[in-house]
């Protein structure tokens, strides 16, 4: 079953707390999986403080579901690059970082709902560490 395209739903999301001392650094191609991805990320119990989608694809859709994210009252950037593979995303979206912790997921994760919320606290618990966790 493949995964069907929609306009992001943010009506009737409430505004969560938001972590201001984390970045979630998103890399992409533009699939439209992205969407179901953000979904998650804003059905979540709290919202990072950045939210960064470092776009290496050429979909328009990508920047209408970051608008939506910013309606909201998230801190979301949409950040084009020419520059392809996983890692380059996520380096382009370390560089624009601002914030004491950073995470990352990819475009097709569904996280859980405290998932920011306990990466957070495991960062602030282990400032040195680089934190991970199991992937289903």
């Amino acid at each position: 079953m493949s995964y069907q395209p929609k306009t992001l739903q943010t009506k009737g999301i409430e505004p969560r707390p938001i972590l201001g001392d984390i970045t979630l650094v998103i890399p992409t191609l533009g699939r439209v999986i992205l969407e179901e991805s953000l979904h998650w990320i804003v059905s979540g119990s709290a919202w990072p403080g950045g939210l960064i989608v470092v776009d290496q694809g050429c979909s328009r859709q990508v920047g209408a579901w970051i608008e939506s994210l910013r309606s909201l009252g998230i801190d979301a950037r949409h950040l084009m690059s020419s520059q392809r593979g996983r890692s380059a995303g996520i380096n382009r979206g370390l560089e624009q970082v601002r914030t004491r912790f950073v995470t990352v997921t990819d475009d097709d994760c569904f996280v859980e709902a405290s998932w920011i919320q306990r990466m957070r606290e495991r960062l602030v618990d282990n400032p040195e560490a680089i934190v991970t966790g199991r992937v289903e």
